[in-house]
């Protein structure tokens, strides 16, 4: 049998040791009393003792972050009698999906940080270069105007956070855990 990942073996959960199977009764480095069937639950459901990557919680986070932004602005918009439906309230749902590591809701994260990208880099080329200032919102509010040179920073970061989540969520470690997740059993109701 191949030699196990790192990655993909069991860690004792009182101190975080690597634990390598056949597991004993106690965590060789702590000493910590390891339950019985905690291997066997290990082995049908390995993701969810592995610990996610940094990069990929800051990426669910973002989406999180991104869905209740637009949630805002939609109950903002609603009681000043203006009827508004932001599409961004899918990241509520790619978010909550990618740390639940479903790889349905990792596909539908790709393409919509790459429709993201896309309407962000048509809509500068359609915008171009304004005459006057540009009027700035927050959640459907004016908070004022600004140079069209100082959108550029904004315009800058949106695209490198967007490059950022495209790099985590295509990276192999991650798709790894999806792949692993999706061909774990589900789990049988109990009675």
């Amino acid at each position: 049998m191949a030699e196990l990942h790192s990655d993909m073996c069991p860690r004792c959960l009182a101190c975080n040791y690597l634990l390598q199977p056949p597991l004993g009764e106690r965590c060789p480095e702590c000493g910590w009393c390891i339950p019985p069937g905690f291997e066997r639950a290990w082995r049908t459901r390995p993701t969810q003792f592995m610990k996610k990557p940094l990069a990929l919680r800051i990426v669910a986070g973002l989406f999180i972050l991104e869905g209740a932004i637009a949630a805002l602005k939609t109950i903002v918009l609603f009681f000043s009698a203006t009827l508004h439906i932001d599409f961004s309230l899918i990241g509520f749902f790619i978010g909550f999906g990618i740390l639940n590591l479903h790889p349905l809701w990792r596909k539908i994260g790709i393409w919509w940080t790459i429709f993201g990208l896309v309407v962000l880099i048509l809509g500068t080329m359609c915008v171009g270069n304004p005459r006057g200032p540009l009027t700035m919102d927050f959640v459907g509010i004016p908070i004022g105007r600004a140079d069209p040179l100082m959108v550029i920073p904004a315009l800058a970061f949106s695209v490198g956070v967007s490059v950022f989540q495209l790099w985590v969520l295509t990276r192999m470690d991650v798709k790894l855990l999806f792949v692993l997740r999706s061909r774990e059993p589900l789990p049988l109701p109990s009675s």
